[in-house]
């Protein structure tokens, strides 16, 4: 049987196959359909990752938006709420003051603060003059009529805050503030409770202006300090127990003692408005401008009627038309709270250490003692109140528990005067001054007075 040979062909074909396969020498279709599959699976890869990339950015932008955002913006609305209700506390700090309970301040002259009514005090008026002399003297005009406005949509930071002040109380003062904040439609609300309390200062003279301190002053107790809101200046052999202080530049010379600071560039020290009207009502005697006295307010602790005129006057007290003057010079004196529309001059010696004249002087213009009587306050622990200036001179002395002393300008004390309790200026044009030798001691006993003191938050909170 003859066998048929297999072609060489087919063995060499074969044979080249397995090369390429084995050694890659070749660039068969095998190898080429290989690295498509291979480009193919990366690129599917590569867009499945894209996708759950832009899967993941979405959830992330829509947790951001739904949680992290508002977050955010409440917390920005709240900060605007806190600013708008500071900004109103402030302005009523520094701005307004009661006169009483017939005419209430709801806007300084530039509209900055507009106030709303309060139910619960049905008293008190919807409306106030317009223009009005507020307790500071001054006079404003072109503001809002009613309480029934709100300060609104006040841009602050990255929104606006509305807010209102709503007078509660004015004995003791009392308001409430409410400043809603709005940051992209979020919107946050914060409420303040401020309070006016009385008036406890700090130091024994308490200065607006520029004070001086010369000659051989005594500053005794342990507030017996000295402060001007201005400058001060301190020479000769004064004695200041505590601080000498000042806001603006302190000087000295000779060889003051001084127990603790001294030195300028200091806080100012609040000073309150110094109105004599504002304490009418604790008068027991009313000396007025047509020359004839009057029961004060206060006058049945005195045993007469409120508002009646007093037959014969008080005789130790002479009027002078011209110069607007009441004067009491000689050594008897009526005790009281006294009521003066003008000014007053004491040159007289009342009283002594065991029975001292009992006394307090309200004057709407100037007080000036040149005698040597011997005094303490009659009533709400106040001295001498005035208007415009006070001038102490003689060696008069003071009994009995500390007191006040204030002027709605400026203060001079010279002479030997004992004096006890806080003196207070509240000008700031002319110069105070302390000189000679008096003794001023102030040992922070003072007891209530009816002097208003700074405006402060008692209470506070937040809310969505």
């Amino acid at each position: 049987m003859v066998r048929r040979a297999r072609p060489k062909r087919s063995r060499v074909w074969g044979a080249q196959a397995r090369v390429d396969r084995g050694g890659g020498q070749g660039r068969g279709p095998w190898v080429a359909g290989g690295q498509g599959s291979a480009v193919i699976t990366v690129l599917m890869l590569v867009m499945v990752l894209t996708l759950l990339s832009a899967l993941t950015m979405n959830a992330s932008s829509s947790f951001l938006s739904r949680t992290v955002a508002p977050y955010v913006h409440a917390t920005k609305a709240l900060d605007v709420a806190e600013g708008g209700a500071q900004l109103t506390f402030q302005w009523l700090k520094s701005n307004y003051w009661l006169l009483n309970i017939t005419y209430l301040v709801t806007s300084d002259t530039s509209g900055a603060l507009l106030l709303s009514s309060n139910s619960t005090a049905p008293s008190l008026p919807g409306n106030h003059p317009d223009p009005y002399t507020d307790t500071s003297g001054t006079t404003r005009s072109g503001v809002v009529a009613s309480f029934n406005s709100t300060l609104t949509s006040q841009l602050l930071g990255d929104g606006s805050f509305s807010a209102t002040a709503t007078l509660l109380t004015t004995s003791p003062e009392q308001w409430s503030v409410v400043s809603t904040g709005t940051v992209s439609g979020v919107i946050r609300t914060i409420s303040l409770r401020l309070r006016r309390g009385p008036y406890h200062p700090d130091a024994a003279v308490v200065t607006g202006g520029n004070l001086n301190i010369s000659g051989n002053p005594t500053i005794n107790g342990t507030l017996g300090s000295v402060h001007s809101n201005a400058d001060l200046s301190v020479s000769g052999n004064a004695t200041i127990a505590v601080n000498a202080t000042a806001s603006g530049t302190y000087s000295s010379s000779g060889n003051p003692s001084i127990g603790g600071t001294a030195a300028g560039s200091q806080p100012t020290m609040y000073i309150p408005p110094i109105i004599p009207s504002s304490y009418q009502q604790y008068a027991t005697y009313e000396l007025r401008s047509d020359g004839l006295v009057y029961c004060g307010q206060a006058g049945a602790a005195e045993g007469c009627t409120p508002g009646a005129l007093i037959v014969g006057g008080l005789t130790e007290w002479s009027y002078n038309a011209g110069q607007g003057l009441w004067s009491q010079s000689g050594n008897t004196a009526t005790n009281g709270a006294l009521y003066v529309q003008g000014n007053v001059s004491v040159s007289g010696s009342p009283g002594s250490s065991s029975t001292p004249w009992q006394l307090t002087i309200i004057a709407t213009g100037s007080v000036t003692m040149s005698g040597n009587p011997s005094i303490q306050s009659y009533t709400q622990n106040l001295l001498f109140i005035a208007g415009t200036d006070i001038a102490i001179s003689g060696s008069f002395t003071q009994y009995g528990s500390e007191a006040v002393i204030a002027a709605h300008e400026e203060v001079r004390i010279s002479g030997t005067p004992t004096i006890k309790g806080t003196i207070l200026a509240e000008g700031s044009t002319d110069v105070d001054a302390i000189l000679g030798n008096p003794t001023i001691t102030y040992g922070g006993t003072l007891g209530p007075t009816p002097i208003p003191g700074p405006l402060v938050v008692v209470a506070r909170s937040e809310a969505s």
